[in-house]
């Protein structure tokens, strides 16, 4: 289901922008993103994709965290890889599955045949655990280093066996001296900055 709906809000604003370039989707999207952290900073808030049982179940799923939060990590995700390789990704799956059913694994799986990037593994952490990272990122000597740490409101009425939850974070880091991707999937990573012609030259993260 949040597949489904996920992707539908994805295509919406992606078309939007495209026709309208004016209307500034992106911006009304980031906008109405905001309210699915509001849910997903609580304690309470769920995976986007979990067993579906029951009609209430079902039910349950829709909601901002599989319309805002669902749409948010497609497009995250399209961002990291690119446009072309993520149109490539989803001609493949397509193609190969035009005539049968599927499970959300299928489009990773063809994502990342395309790419060769772990889209499994950075999908998968997004969607099967509720909840958000925080990241920070600072630079030392000629390295940035990146960090994450789960955003919450409140600290959990339970406390478990101390690790926090960790993401598969792609990021994509732009200088003077190129453009860099990596993926967080620890507490910590760093990146060796290219050569910039000054010391001034900016570092975009998440660019």
């Amino acid at each position: 289901i949040w597949l489904n709906e996920a992707f539908a809000t994805f295509m919406e604003a992606k078309c939007a922008a495209a026709f309208r370039p004016a209307w500034e989707r992106w911006m009304h999207f980031g906008r109405e993103r905001s309210g699915a952290f509001d849910v997903d900073a609580l304690a309470t808030t769920r995976p986007i994709e979990y067993p579906v049982r029951t009609p209430a179940d079902a039910e349950g799923m829709f909601d901002t965290l599989t319309y805002q939060k669902g749409s948010a990590v497609v497009r995250m995700l399209e961002q990291y890889l690119g446009e072309d390789a993520f149109r490539d990704g989803i001609r493949r799956y397509l193609q190969t599955h035009q005539f049968g059913n599927t499970e959300t694994g299928d489009l990773w799986d063809a994502l990342e045949a395309v790419t060769g990037e772990p889209v499994r593994a950075i999908m998968d952490s997004w969607i099967f655990q509720g909840g958000f990272p925080l990241v920070t990122a600072s630079l030392d000597a000629d390295r940035l280093v990146l960090a994450q740490q789960p955003f919450r409101y409140t600290e959990p009425a339970e406390v478990g066996d101390g690790e926090d939850p960790r993401w598969h974070v792609p990021v994509v880091v732009r200088s003077a001296g190129g453009t860099e991707r990596i993926v967080l999937d620890g507490a910590r990573a760093s990146l060796a900055l290219p050569a910039t012609p000054t010391a001034t030259a900016p570092v975009v993260v998440n660019a």
